[in-house]
């Protein structure tokens, strides 16, 4: 369950890193606040699209899978990002922030459903709920914190390595279902 909790902080931290970074893109963009709207605005709607087709996919190929290609797409999303030369490639990365953020909730409450039910399950997917969005803090304070000290390129690339990090653990130590536990 840590592992699942961890995916969907980082989901949220990817979701919202942006936010804190407008000033800082519409610099290295050389651009303004309308056509910076463009990468939350496309992020959202990939987000939005692919509900349903993630849907079918984790019914397909269950929540370990999704979980892992959503960290996936999200960590080349985040590189994308980090090495953007303009604004459109920039868009692009934050096109595939969306897709892979998407998979990631309903992965989540499906591998707690896996390995809970009732009001058991209910509970962990509240906990883990709560827990993840303490990754809206973690985009506003220390990766702000690490634009800052670090610049855009690197703190990014923290953000996809965080991603890539999260693939790795949850192939090596999730399961879609409790091994003989309740």
């Amino acid at each position: 369950m840590g592992v699942a909790a961890f995916a969907y902080f980082l989901a949220v931290t990817q979701r919202s890193s942006l936010g804190v970074a407008t000033l800082i893109a519409s610099e290295r963009f050389h651009t303004n606040a309308q056509q910076l709207a463009y990468l939350a605005v496309f992020q959202l709607v990939v987000y939005a699209a692919m509900q349903i087709p993630v849907g079918i996919l984790l019914d397909r190929f269950g929540s370990r899978s999704m979980l892992a290609v959503g960290a996936f797409i999200m960590a080349v999303g985040q590189m994308t990002v980090a090495f953007a030369p303009n604004l459109s490639t920039a868009v692009v990365g934050r096109m595939l922030v969306g897709m892979g953020d998407s998979f990631t909730f309903i992965s989540m409450i499906r591998m707690v459903n896996g390995w809970h039910s009732g009001a058991k399950a209910s509970k962990w997917q509240q906990y883990i709920s709560s827990g993840g969005q303490m990754g809206q803090f973690f985009s506003a304070v220390p990766f702000w914190i690490m634009l800052e000290n670090f610049g855009w390129s690197p703190a990014f690339a923290i953000m996809a390595a965080g991603s890539a990090l999260a693939v790795f653990l949850i192939i090596a130590f999730t399961s879609d279902e409790a091994m003989g536990q309740e």
